[in-house]
């Protein structure tokens, strides 16, 4: 059986430093708490595969009293994430996903629309070739990434992440290496105001 493992990346839940985006339209403490419920979210989805392992990624450390009740909660290994930028912390958590797993999807976890056929049908694209899926999302970035081969570092260096061109940028990049991705269906995630319509 292919070993595979899912990455699920978040920030620690801290009112005034998490969602900031989201403010005024929620508070601090409001931002916190429907992060705390996404990333709930996330590994609850995450483990509902069987025959998956998954992992949760921590930003800035694992320490984090929220991390450790995940831990606990949804029986995951934690690990902190590092690098000078997202794109680095993705690249390195990748990378070393890959010395264990034969596929790995590295998620988000500011989408409250992920669901268990959303992710299967992304393991499912990585089953019979080499290949690379990315998830895109409505806002113009992604909130998927995953492989059964390394990614080219390309795909994750200057990139101007938080923007509306991540995603296309991406697929540039890649396509610069010769490599055209495998596409899931296009999702929310919630990093603006007008997104919280969606998840009403």
């Amino acid at each position: 059986m292919t070993a595979r493992c899912i990455q699920v990346f978040a920030k620690a839940p801290i009112p005034g430093k998490i969602k900031t985006r989201l403010q005024p339209a929620l508070s601090g403490e409001d931002c916190a708490r429907l992060s705390r419920d996404m990333i709930r979210h996330s590994l609850r989805t995450a483990r509902s595969l069987p025959g998956v392992e998954a992992q949760l990624w921590c930003f800035p450390h694992d320490r984090d009293p929220f991390f450790q009740e995940m831990a606990a909660e949804f029986a995951v290994t934690l690990h902190r994430q590092a690098g000078a930028n997202l794109g680095d912390r993705m690249k390195n958590a990748l990378r070393e996903g890959r010395e264990t797993f034969d596929a790995i999807l590295l998620i988000g976890s500011d989408c409250p629309f992920y669901t268990r056929e959303y992710l299967r049908h992304g393991f499912n694209l990585l089953e019979n070739e080499s290949q690379i899926v990315i998830g895109p999302a409505t806002d113009g970035g992604y909130l998927l990434i995953g492989a059964n081969r390394p990614i080219p570092d390309a795909a994750f260096d200057g990139i101007t992440w938080g923007t509306s061109d991540v995603f296309r940028d991406t697929l540039d990049r890649l396509e610069g290496e010769g490599v055209t991705p495998r596409l899931l269906p296009i999702m929310s995630d919630i990093d603006r105001p007008e997104d919280l319509r969606r998840f009403r």
